[in-house]
């Protein structure tokens, strides 16, 4: 969650922030980390949330089975276009 208990706070505001304005969320697709807990708050402020996440890390176990939509990708480059 990051060296400092502030920014998992930070991003969990920054997801109730985006829900509340009716924008999107686009990210890595994981559960882990500080953007896990950002989906996880956008998602609990019933917003819509899109991961973009390649197969060795679905294959990890790492991506969020809970998101509004979940794209699997071959490869990081594929991810990043």
């Amino acid at each position: 969650m990051g060296a400092r208990a502030e920014y998992n706070t930070v991003a969990r505001e920054l997801g109730r922030v985006l829900a509340e304005r009716k924008m999107s969320l686009v990210y890595g697709g994981a559960r882990v980390g500080l953007m896990g807990a950002l989906a996880d708050e956008v998602l609990a402020a019933r917003g819509q949330v899109t991961g973009v996440i390649p197969e060795a890390l679905v294959a990890k176990e790492v991506a969020h089975q809970g998101l509004s939509e979940l794209l699997v990708v071959r490869s990081m480059h594929e991810r990043k276009a």
